[in-house]
């Protein structure tokens, strides 16, 4: 249950798994078929409906940064050197399955600035205008 809740980013099922009291050390500790502990689960891509929610891909990065991050606070710290059938450890688990977010995530943040600039020099020119204007 508790390897579903991650994998969905249900965290109010994973609040009530974990507040189960001295059975959730069980619970955190186990292996999916593929040998992925519960920090590779986490680090895997969000289901596409959980990213829908969040306009901008810099901002759903973020969430699932703040997500390992949550789920990273549970665990023992040597889960984050465990190795998947993959070899990977949870880290490369997660650059690898967020390459293509954060390459959208990259461009939306290229596009902000972008936009940005060019509202900003807008603005200074109007300022620009106004100040050396004779009024009237």
């Amino acid at each position: 249950m508790i390897q579903t809740a991650i994998c969905l980013r249900q965290e109010k099922a994973l609040n009530l798994i974990y507040g189960a009291g001295k059975w959730k050390y069980l619970m955190i500790s186990g292996l999916d078929k593929h040998n992925n502990n519960i920090l590779h689960l986490a680090n895997k891509l969000a289901p596409p409906n959980r990213l829908a929610h969040i306009s901008g891909a810099a901002l759903q990065m973020q969430k699932e940064l703040q997500w390992y991050k949550e789920v990273e606070s549970i665990v023992d710290p040597s889960y984050k050197l465990d190795l998947n059938h993959d070899g990977e450890k949870p880290s490369e688990l997660f650059t690898n399955s967020h390459k293509q977010l954060m390459e959208e995530a990259e461009k939306w943040t290229k596009g902000i600035a972008h936009s940005s600039t060019v509202v900003g020099a807008l603005i200074i020119t109007i300022m620009f205008t106004a100040t050396f204007s004779v009024p009237g």
